[in-house]
């Protein structure tokens, strides 16, 4: 009965991924706000879709840097959720990164690219007027993943969304990660890189932490422990846990939802619905 069970449930997850990338996928080819493509660093892959808001002219804008899901193996910097093109109508920039994937690449890497891509919107900020006080980290799954981490081990950035994301690797459960990602982790993540709450610091950044309870990919108590742990160290996060919801849920997008998310980026950014400092 647990074997139908697990399998059921993994099938629903599984229809909540598609239904969230398709949903993605309709957004990236119906937005109507420019894009620019950038290389942020030397490598083929360093590559880098900028959006900026079509409001704001000339005031210094936050800027969300974006990771997309896709396991460590897959995934396109194309996949933005619905949620994040949110932002734009309110004034933030999204700087949508690629990163290297596993196996052609091993963790420190992905992470070292997102830093990169920091370090080349800093370079770039007077150019597009970026609030550089201001810059979000935005995580999806494995692309969580590196942003916590990046978040955490460089301290870039002065708030992260982490959606559905890993925060300890380390845990030596057979039964609690797929053999797959056991597998990835084992081959391809290094030891430094296992355990994110074993970095945060009272310096470390606010976190807006999202996870559904059904998710059988990354198990929800991922986010429960990074969030102990920030609570820990006083630092002023969320965590926002969704009964019935799975991994890559299609209904994080909701109204509802995006309106918890832009009350938080408010409070750590200043800003107000309408581009502007508060």
């Amino acid at each position: 009965m647990d074997i139908i069970k697990n399998i059921a449930l993994n099938i629903l997850n599984g229809w909540a991924i598609l239904v969230n990338g398709l949903w993605s996928i309709w957004m990236y080819h119906t937005n109507s706000y420019p894009r620019e493509a950038h290389h942020y660093g030397a490598k083929r892959h360093q590559k880098l879709d900028l959006y900026l808001p079509k409001t704001t002219a000339g005031k210094r804008k936050p800027v969300i840097i974006y990771a997309h899901g896709g396991g460590w193996i897959v995934g396109s910097r194309k996949n933005i959720p619905p949620a994040l093109w949110a932002q734009l109508d309110r004034g933030y920039i999204i700087a949508s990164v690629a990163y290297c994937l596993l196996p052609k690449s091993k963790f420190p890497e992905p992470i070292d690219d997102i830093v990169t891509a920091h370090k080349w919107l800093l370079t770039r900020a007077d150019e597009l007027d970026i609030d550089s006080d201001h810059i979000i980290g935005w995580g999806l799954s494995a692309g969580a993943q590196i942003i916590n981490y990046a978040a955490l081990k460089h301290g870039i950035f002065d708030a992260v969304v982490s959606w559905y994301g890993f925060s300890d690797l380390a845990i030596d459960d057979p039964k609690y990660f797929h053999p797959i990602t056991r597998r990835l982790i084992k081959l391809y993540i290094q030891p430094d890189y296992v355990n994110a709450t074993e970095l945060i610091t009272r310096d470390s950044p606010s976190f807006y932490l999202i996870h559904g309870e059904q998710d059988s990919y990354v198990p929800c108590n991922q986010s429960q422990r990074l969030y102990v742990a920030l609570q820990q160290s006083d630092r002023p996060s969320r965590l926002m846990l969704y009964p019935g919801y799975y991994h890559g849920d299609w209904r994080l997008n909701y109204k509802a939802n995006v309106k918890q998310i832009n009350i938080f980026l408010d409070q750590v950014t200043r800003y107000n619905h309408y581009g502007g400092i508060i």
